[in-house]
């Protein structure tokens, strides 16, 4: 199973997560005229919001893509959606929708015997409905009426005998449309509790339907209070009772209040508990006791332990108690943490122990509290578990809106066996260890989460399993403060979208002994950033692997005291902008391609290194088991990069190949290092390419490049900051103020042809923009002619500048 969640990862980051969308009910003719007035609905019967971005339906032909559904969006835990024929806004208005996504006009046009299939992004088969009462017969037919498909039936179904046609006030809500058909469109399978009328939203009708039910603590309901319309349901609760007291009080009145949301807005995730049902539960934390209403928990003490699936709300505070989990029967336990403050004196706060799936939601406006001891006492002297705050041995999801404080003394504040997926909340972890682990997999797509740690911050750390292991980022906000590395996956991290703020080892000031690895985001397997945003500051790499890493996007601000972005092996560039403004090596790979994006590089030593091997391959010749020299290389298709470096600007343990973009280096003052420095070849065919540095160590293009390219010799250095300018008939070519104090400098840009006379000036000003030393646009104005040449070579080198 957990291979297929993988999998599953892998081709959409959102199906990883709890949501489950399916065919929940359909009408095939209508009442309406010029459209028929069919629909089909789709609802998330999960716990997890889905989005359907690129997602589509068809009927018996079976074609993917035929009927976009992406209008959907992103569709919430319990919310329905609607495919019509109809105009949206004509469908909503005949059956009083508020609040319901439509997508209107559909050509599908299903008939009385048909098929429905769901198609996901992937243009994978998520559910698919056959129906007819003349293929089956003795089925339905949805002719003016819909048919509903109950719990049992989802996923990969056909029309059985005994499901019934909508009738009016029905379990599923149905009522009369303006027209005379009857169904249910829209509303939420199994809706919540809170939602007295069943349309996804908690408002003013529902309020309305609540206060003529409102008796009073301890008055019970048969007969109703006078106005009160609710009917019991097979227990005799009705459905204002929502604490299921036997009375409609205060209480209930409270409840109702914490998830109103207004007309038309989907309830937080923490008010999607259905009425009813086993395992459902009041957890009432009393200081140094505990009640429950409900079924599904045993207390002891001040130990509550749930022992079957279904959704506890938790309320209330223990000076030194447990909430534990050890639920053996199949289904979901939720726990909603609604104004929780957990401390214990031996264990951990909440613990886990066993449930088929265990997600924690956190309630609208709640501040929740977890403490462990920095001492813990084990059943088994044997064993080190748990050792956090909040610790799980099986799937965990947090989400919600509300906030969670945890205070790891002991070891880690929030740790699953299993894996661990974050949607939601404000969540701080404090942990003299680990802030936040999963050892499966660590999965977060939301929420503002914070932390403080002395060992690492994210972690995954399932050595066992080469599928596993990983962390996969895809939203929400994050700021880490760790010892050791912010972010770190025993295989590969990936990261889609968020804001990213880590400092790791104490940030780029500090110098840490060798045995500590204090990196920003390390993946021994792959790194993968597709977006996002990172403030990085680390006194190990910012970015590592020890294989593979590829950057599609993000903006990053890096300050290291070690490698900006390093992979041992192979490390690809395709966009994104990187500020380096603090390294010892910018970036650095075996194998380095850069195709786009805007990159500027400070370093201490090199800016740009192509070597191979782990770091420091780059700065000593290569040891016993260490690839030869020559085996680096760096391809420079496009993007802008703009390197500073005290070291070489660009130094390539083998071949470069440069076909496009702009890159300017602003290269050393030492003559032991160069702007370029390579062993093998450098072929340039396009792009635009100047470095400024020392005389000492000078390398130019290769003569077997086809753009060509000229060396500038001066007699003796020029001061940092003074302008040069090169141009052809009046026309400038380059126009360059190097950063530092410069002795050669090398130009490359498709503007040089063969047989021209060029002429060289220093000094002088220009009107146009200037970025990291070079001037676009504008106008020159001469200073003093330096020299002229004429080009008949690949490479021209004009010596004895003055």
């Amino acid at each position: 199973m957990r291979r297929l969640m993988f999998l599953a990862m892998l081709v959409s980051v959102v199906r990883v997560a709890s949501g489950q969308i399916v065919i929940t009910e359909w009408m095939y003719n209508g009442s309406g005229t010029g459209s028929t007035g069919e629909f089909v609905e789709f609802t998330n019967v999960g716990t997890e919001s889905v989005d359907m971005t690129g997602w589509s339906f068809d009927d018996d032909s079976r074609i993917a893509g035929t009927i976009s559904l992406s209008a959907f969006g992103v569709v919430l835990a319990g919310q329905s959606v609607i495919l019509t024929d109809e105009p949206a806004e004509d469908f909503a208005t005949i059956w009083s929708l508020s609040g319901v996504k439509i997508i209107g006009g559909s050509t599908a046009n299903l008939g009385r015997n048909d098929e429905i299939n769901l198609y996901d992004a992937g243009s994978n088969l998520v559910d698919r409905l056959s129906y007819g009462d003349e293929t089956y017969p003795g089925t339905v037919r949805t002719q003016y009426r819909s048919c509903n498909i109950p719990a049992t039936g989802y996923s990969y179904t056909q029309v059985q005998a005994g499901w019934v046609l909508a009738s009016e006030g029905d379990s599923f809500g149905s009522k009369v449309s303006t027209r005379g058909e009857v169904a249910s469109p829209g509303r939420i399978v199994n809706c919540s509790k809170y939602d007295l009328d069943c349309d996804s939203d908690v408002d003013v009708v529902d309020v309305n339907a609540f206060r003529p039910c409102l008796a009073g603590s301890g008055v019970f309901y048969d007969p109703l209070p006078s106005g009160c319309s609710m009917t019991p349901d097979a227990e005799g609760y009705i459905g204002a009772d929502l604490d299921r007291d036997e009375d409609v009080d205060q209480d209930d009145f409270g409840m109702l209040q914490r998830c109103y949301s207004g007309p038309g807005v989907p309830l937080d995730p923490s008010c999607l508990e259905s009425s009813g049902g086993s395992g459902t539960a009041e957890i009432i934390l009393n200081g140094n006791s505990i009640t429950v209403t409900g079924d599904g928990v045993t207390v002891d003490g001040t130990k509550a332990t749930v022992i079957a699936a279904g959704t506890y709300h938790v309320t209330g505070a223990l000076a030194d108690g447990q909430l534990a989990v050890n639920a053996n029967t199949e289904g979901v336990v939720e726990l909603i943490l609604d104004g929780v403050n957990i401390s214990n004196s031996t264990t951990a706060p909440i613990c886990i122990l066993s449930a088929d799936e265990a997600s924690i939601v956190l309630a609208a406006g709640s501040a929740n509290y977890l403490s462990d001891p920095t001492t813990y006492v084990f059943e088994n002297p044997e064993e080190d578990e748990p050792n956090a705050a909040l610790f799980s041995y099986d799937r965990l999801t947090i989400s919600g809106s509300g906030s969670l404080t945890v205070t790891g003394n002991y070891n880690d504040a929030i740790a699953s066996k299993d894996e661990l997926i974050i949607t939601g909340g404000t969540i701080t972890a404090n942990a003299v260890d680990d802030g936040i682990r999963g050892k499966d997999y660590l999965f977060v797509t939301g929420g503002t989460i914070t932390v403080v740690a002395g060992g690492d911050g994210l972690k995954s750390d399932n050595e066992e399993d080469t599928a596993l292991g990983f962390i996969s980022i895809g939203g929400g906000s994050l700021n880490i403060t760790s010892g050791g590395d912010a972010i770190t996956a025993q295989t590969s991290a990936t990261v889609t979208a968020g804001s990213l703020v880590l400092k790791s080892g104490g940030g780029s000031n500090v110098t840490i002994p060798d045995t500590l690895s204090a990196k920003g985001i390390k993946a021994p397997v792959s790194v993968v950033i597709e977006g996002g945003t990172f403030s990085i500051n680390a006194a190990d790499d910012a970015v590592h692997s020890n294989d593979s890493m590829t950057i599609n996007g993000g903006t990053f601000s890096i300050a290291t005291a070690d490698d900006g972005f390093h992979a041992d092996n192979t490390l690809v560039i395709t966009d994104g902008t990187i500020n380096i403004t603090k390294s010892y090596e910018g970036i650095e790979s075996k194998a380095l391609t850069i195709n786009g994006g805007e990159i500027h590089t400070v370093s201490s030593d090199d800016g740009i290194n192509g070597a191979g091997g782990v770091d420091g391959s780059g700065t000593w010749p290569p040891g016993p088991g260490q690839p030869p020299a020559g085996s680096g290389s760096l391809a420079i298709n496009g993007g802008y990069i703009a390197v500073i470096a005290a070291g070489d600007g660009i130094d390539v343990n083998g071949n470069i190949v440069m076909t496009g973009g702009t890159v300017i280096v602003h290269g050393p003052t030492s003559d032991n290092n160069g702007a370029m420095d390579y062993d093998g070849s450098f072929n340039i065919s396009g792009g635009f390419l100047v470095a400024a540095g020392s005389g000492g160590m000078v390398q130019t293009p290769s003569t077997s490049s086809t753009q060509r390219s000229v060396h500038l010799r001066y007699q003796s250095s020029r001061p940092a900051g003074t302008l040069l300018n090169i141009q052809r008939s009046g026309t400038s070519l380059l126009t360059f103020a190097p950063s530092k104090a410069y002795r050669s400098v090398v130009f490359s840009a498709p503007t040089l042809v063969s047989g021209s006379g060029y002429s060289v000036y220093r000094q002088g000003s220009c009107s146009g923009t200037l970025k990291d030393g070079l001037y676009t646009g504008g106008t020159y104005t001469p200073g003093t002619l330096s020299t002229t040449f004429t080009i008949s070579n690949i490479v021209t080198t004009v010596n004895n500048l003055p």
